[in-house]
């Protein structure tokens, strides 16, 4: 058995980032060490801005990955395309994939909680970590520019109360009474979950 701390491969999916791509590269960088392998799968044009300020965060970060549709593609295609390079790239089906939505943020406060002395993440087979999830409201056209380290608002799959646990069957009754996302940005899955 493998010493080796469990720590998911970070997915960054990017789309007309601009400068929401700078701060989702920004957080990224705080966090490097907490993941084996950094993705930036970037959908649009090769030499387009958003592969000039990937390709430049590369150079300052060589072992993060860059990949590029060459076409701006929707969603499920442009998962499509990132899943099949992580599986020709060496990636397993048993690896885990911290998701990160286009342009978004990684809570680096959230994820130092968690993992251990050793740089483990909690993470238990058979299991999908869906929250929590956590924005800052702001207008498509104007970057939030307050105080970073003020608390954000958050969603959860869960109350918080609890349970902090459900059968898959029963989350997904739930959510087809209340449904909410179920792919969540920051959510950490195995890549089957993906691949299926």
């Amino acid at each position: 058995m493998s010493n080796r701390p469990i720590r998911p491969i970070l997915v960054c999916m990017v789309w007309r980032g601009g400068e929401r791509f700078d701060r989702a590269l920004a957080s990224i960088a705080q966090t490097l060490p907490h993941f084996d392998r950094v993705v930036l799968s970037i959908t649009g044009q090769k030499f387009g801005e958003d592969m000039a300020r990937a390709t430049a965060f590369q150079e300052i970060h060589p072992a993060v990955e860059v990949i590029c549709t060459g076409a701006e593609w929707p969603t499920m295609q442009h998962q499509a395309f990132w899943v099949e390079y992580l599986l020709r790239s060496g990636a397993s089906a048993q690896d885990w994939i911290y998701w990160l939505a286009y342009d978004d943020e990684v809570r680096a406060r959230g994820v130092e909680a968690i993992v251990n002395e050793a740089g483990s993440w909690p993470l238990a087979p058979g299991t999908a970590y869906f929250g929590p999830w956590a924005m800052r409201h702001e207008q498509p056209e104007h970057l939030w520019a307050g105080d970073p380290s003020e608390l954000l608002e958050s969603w959860t799959s869960f109350a918080v109360e609890g349970p902090t646990e459900l059968a898959v069957e029963q989350w997904i009754a739930e959510q087809l009474r209340q449904p909410t996302y179920i792919q969540m940005s920051g959510s950490v899955n195995p890549l089957q979950s993906f691949i299926d």
